[in-house]
């Protein structure tokens, strides 16, 4: 009896640990196969998939490099119901995913030499919602920059041209903003 008992026990053990094993190559497999061309083409589609309740669209052209550190995001455009309303035709990406299996969203870079802001969004009208604002997951942008952000008159009375930099931790449903900025 004691004989066949640790057989199973055996067995078991084996198709564990073989489970085990066939799921981590699976997975590593899938994580390699969603940082090429064709995988970051499935992310993209599934950005401009998102169907936000306001209105909001978000579209880009193209993400190149790494999507588990620097990534870049070109054509990237927002729109509201009446179109889109900003633009930003590249943005530097360095940030570590892994946090995010804690709840953190930790970027140590998002960048881009220019932007543009055509008009004001006017969003879609939602349901009053007793749901906070601001996520309850820790989100932390070290360093955010915009070299050129240009305004267009419909915004600002006049064209403008200003940059911005900024840092962002956002915990426990709080923000700490630090902002600088110059036209």
């Amino acid at each position: 009896m004691k004989w066949v008992s640790m057989k199973w026990v055996r067995r078991l053990s084996i198709a564990v640990l073989g489970f085990v094993l066939v799921a981590s190559v699976l997975a590593g497999i899938g994580l390699f196969a969603l940082n090429t061309a064709s995988g970051r083409d499935w992310i993209k589609n599934q950005i401009a998939g998102l169907e936000f309740e306001n209105g909001l669209r978000v579209d880009i052209e193209a993400l190149d490099g790494s999507l588990y550190s620097a990534l870049r995001v070109r054509g990237l455009t927002l729109s509201d119901p009446q179109g889109v309303f900003a633009r930003v035709p590249d943005l530097a990406l360095d940030w570590s995913p892994v946090a995010f299996l804690w709840g953190h969203v930790d970027i140590d870079q998002l960048s881009a030499d220019t932007a543009t802001l055509s008009r004001v969004p006017v969003f879609a009208e939602t349901a009053p919602s007793d749901e906070p604002l601001l996520p309850d997951y820790t989100i932390s942008i070290d360093e955010f920059a915009i070299e050129r952000i240009m305004v267009d008159k419909a915004v600002a009375g006049s064209e403008r041209i200003a940059n911005l930099e900024a840092s962002v931790h956002i915990e426990d449903r709080r923000a700490d903003l630090t902002l600088s900025a110059q036209s």
